[in-house]
């Protein structure tokens, strides 16, 4: 994937939308958890002031805007978001995929 190779997750572009926006609209829900995964905000405004929640709502793209409140929740609770499956937890268990 391109942030593998180095893409930058937090860039912006003349609208000052960040990759995030964009698979947020387009309701891309793979992208949108290695997008979170990478530290994108979703609450990050673009020059209209819409977040990238704001713009998977309006797309009516609700898996995507559900991602990314679930990623909000996690976040607050455990300091982080979403975790790698097959990535070890602090008491050396390895979460599952599925």
């Amino acid at each position: 994937m391109l942030l593998e190779a180095g893409a930058d997750a937090l860039a912006v572009d003349t609208a000052q939308r960040t990759p995030l926006h964009h698979v947020a609209v387009a309701g891309h829900g793979i992208c949108v958890k290695a997008l979170l995964d990478a530290g994108s905000d979703p609450e990050g405004a673009d020059a209209d002031g819409k977040t990238p929640m704001d713009l998977a709502a309006e797309a009516k793209h609700m898996g995507c805007l559900r991602m990314m409140r679930l990623w909000q929740d996690r976040k607050m609770v455990t300091g982080g978001g979403f975790r790698r499956a097959g990535t070890r937890k602090a008491d050396g268990d390895v979460d599952s995929p599925c």
